[in-house]
């Protein structure tokens, strides 16, 4: 990364903050993969009561084959969109069952694009979801793209508000060597999160407010 590049001096300043947690490191790949849905498009803390919830009672791909899908819907409905988040975790068990004999690591041993398009082939299954998934499974070398990223991206004029998922990650991907490429996704949702917010971000604190559009034209 170009030593001042904005994208590289954000992600320098989030290493200074505190340690940054590894949190698939814990579970099995198909309970990332879950985790991962339940994730989407809620926030951290509803999202982690959600899939806590979810482990208390389907821990494994044979629990989500044999529970129904308003069994699922019961214990994530804190995370919001409950019934399409059970439903495709449904669709990824039966997937995997019917593909692989339920065996997840037989298809993790395929390469990244092969894997990444059978997924997407999954109903509920999109490309962030597919990403973040391989990134903590098979350690791909991408950058998912989420909202919190997608919002940097657009502040810093490196995107239109409108960019494809896959515009802004190949933008992204420039600028980040593969081998950083997981713990700037990190960072940069940390950032995101914790300074770049939505709504009132603290842009006293950011490292690079001479770049950012919303900090020229509602700060300044």
């Amino acid at each position: 990364m170009m030593k001042n590049d904005p994208i590289s001096l954000i992600i320098e300043k989030m290493k200074k903050s505190d340690e940054h947690e590894e949190w698939w490191e814990d579970y099995t790949p198909f309970q990332n993969l879950m985790g991962i849905i339940i994730s989407q498009r809620t926030n951290m803390r509803n999202g982690l009561n959600a899939f806590r919830g979810l482990l208390s009672k389907f821990k494994t791909l044979e629990d989500i084959n044999d529970a129904e899908v308003s069994e699922i819907e019961q214990v994530i409905k804190c995370a919001g969109m409950a019934k399409a988040k059970a439903q495709t975790m449904k669709n990824v068990a039966r997937y995997i069952t019917e593909m692989y004999g339920g065996d997840l690591s037989k298809m993790l041993r395929k390469n990244y694009n092969d894997i990444r398009n059978e997924l997407l082939e999954i109903k509920g299954i999109g490309c962030k979801t597919a990403d973040v998934f391989l990134m903590v499974a098979v350690d791909a070398k991408v950058v998912p793209i989420d909202t919190h990223i997608h919002r940097i991206l657009m502040r810093l004029g490196f995107i239109r508000n409108n960019a494809s998922y896959e515009d802004a990650r190949s933008i992204l991907e420039k600028k980040i060597p593969p081998d950083e490429r997981k713990i700037a996704h990190i960072l940069l949702i940390k950032f995101g999160r914790e300074i770049c917010r939505a709504t009132k971000p603290f842009c006293q604190i950011c490292p690079v407010p001479r770049y950012c559009s919303y900090y020229k034209s509602v700060i300044k």
